[in-house]
């Protein structure tokens, strides 16, 4: 079975990429809970990662990623660890011990709350874990 390539999936989808990026080299925050998004994701820190040893961890992914199915997408499975957040009992605990081990070369999450942001975002520079946050684009009341 030939392994489908991340631009076919992504065109395949007709998804808006939109995001904005932390002015830090260890923190990236983007809108969308897509597939697409975290599949862009993925190969990035897979790619960026490629010589050093760790995983990249996914906690907490509103969309279900199995082994078999990121082995079809071209990823390395076996370096990517998809943690659920209905299997986690505190997913904050969790992605604060990711960030500060060294095990872990990148963490994609998926947090609104904008108090747990700015922890994260300093724990990913002081413990340079790179940290990728997948949020809901809101719409502002004027």
């Amino acid at each position: 079975m030939q392994a489908t390539s991340i631009t076919t999936t992504v065109q395949a989808f007709h998804h808006r990429r939109r995001h904005t990026t932390f002015n830090k080299p260890f923190s990236e925050h983007r809108h969308g809970h897509g597939l697409t998004d975290l599949l862009l994701s993925l190969e990035r820190e897979l790619v960026r990662t490629e010589h050093q040893p760790g995983w990249v961890l996914v906690v907490g992914s509103p969309v279900p990623l199995t082994k078999q199915a990121l082995e079809k997408m071209g990823l390395a499975a076996h370096r990517i660890l998809v943690l659920p957040a209905q299997k986690l009992a505190n997913v904050d605990r969790t992605i604060r011990d990711a960030l500060t081990c060294s095990t872990c070369q990148a963490v994609l999450t998926f947090v609104d709350e904008e108090a747990q942001l700015s922890d994260y975002d300093y724990l990913a520079t002081k413990y340079q874990t790179r940290w990728v946050n997948h949020t809901e684009q809101r719409q502002l009341a004027h």
